[in-house]
């Protein structure tokens, strides 16, 4: 990966993960992300929209082991403009062990 997001990047992830075993709200999701991506709309704006669709899962510790590695790579640079969620990080990133 480099240091700039690519929505290339993305959707190859989201791809990967629609292959795997994830609940239908994350298959919802991801289907959503992809389409928009797809369209090509601003990256940093579908990060964000699936950040905040991701984030209520997260907290609630409902998403699948494979989309967590996927939330934890969107809540960390070059994918976000700030350090916002970085406590979501830590709390969701020791479930994953």
């Amino acid at each position: 990966m480099t240091n700039k997001a690519s929505s290339q990047e993305i959707l190859d992830m989201i791809l990967e993960l629609l292959t795997k075993d994830i609940t239908d709200k994350e298959k919802n999701i991801f289907i959503q992300t992809k389409r928009t991506l797809e369209s090509r709309h601003y990256l940093p704006r579908v990060i964000s929209d699936l950040r905040a669709s991701l984030t209520p899962l997260a907290m609630s510790k409902q998403l699948s082991k494979e989309t967590g590695k996927l939330y934890l790579t969107i809540t960390n640079y070059p994918y976000t403009n700030n350090n916002l969620g970085g406590g979501l990080i830590s709390v969701f990133g020791n479930n994953l062990k």
